[in-house]
């Protein structure tokens, strides 16, 4: 009797655990895929699709659309890895964004030390990285780019990290060099939650004077 009541006892411990590590085991592909039916506020998952490459650790990748105002539409990218460190890491953008690939040389850096990783567009498709014409008399985008995207994008990519792991996340770094150092600077003061360390490079801090040089040198130059 009293090795029925301990081996029910254990079994009683035990299933629960084994539920708990199940649901925080890395992910199978079709958990991956089922990622495109999360729910997130004003967010649309748009693919979720594992990814397996020779020169980087199999993740999980996952494009999602924040729309948080009608002219508002900020693109976020993240790469969920199989065997997860428990860190997040924002990546910044360039120029005028408007696309995700500008990020990702950063993200297989965070990918290969096991990071979550995230970039986004900056909210302003179709502008590019060198024409932000697409952005005029869209105030709302100017905002997003200015002011928002990677705080969306680094609250839409936790969120997702979350559904995906079961976990939350133990720590966050964000990285990016000129629009990316002026992402990192934003973040720094007006999200400082966000991310417990914040590395930029170059960034632009002055953009009137920086577009009247720029200005200023093609005039002295071509005209």
């Amino acid at each position: 009797m009293r090795k029925d009541a301990r081996t029910t006892r254990l079994l009683r411990v035990s299933i629960p655990a084994l539920f708990a590590f199940v649901l925080a085991s890395p992910c199978e592909a079709t958990r991956c895929e089922d990622l495109l039916n999360l729910k997130l506020p004003d967010t649309v998952v748009k693919s979720a699709e594992p990814v397996t490459r020779p020169d980087l650790p199999a993740y999980c990748r996952v494009v999602a659309s924040v729309k948080g105002s009608p002219d508002s539409d900020i693109a976020v990218e993240i790469w969920l890895p199989d065997k997860w460190t428990g860190v997040f890491h924002g990546n910044g953008n360039g120029g005028f964004g408007g696309s995700l690939a500008a990020g990702y040389a950063g993200m297989e850096g965070g990918l290969r030390r096991g990071y979550a990783s995230a970039t986004t567009d900056t909210g302003t498709a179709p502008a590019t990285s060198l024409n932000g014409d697409p952005l005029i008399d869209h105030p709302q985008k100017w905002k997003d780019w200015g002011m928002l995207s990677t705080h969306v994008m680094t609250v839409t990519g936790k969120a997702i990290a979350r559904a995906y792991y079961s976990s939350e996340t133990k720590r966050s770094y964000y990285s990016g060099c000129s629009t990316g150092g002026q992402q990192g600077l934003i973040e720094a003061q007006y999200y400082p939650e966000d991310y417990d360390g914040i590395l930029v490079g170059a960034p632009v801090i002055n953009r009137t004077w920086g577009h009247a040089v720029a200005v200023w040198n093609y005039s002295s130059a071509n005209l």
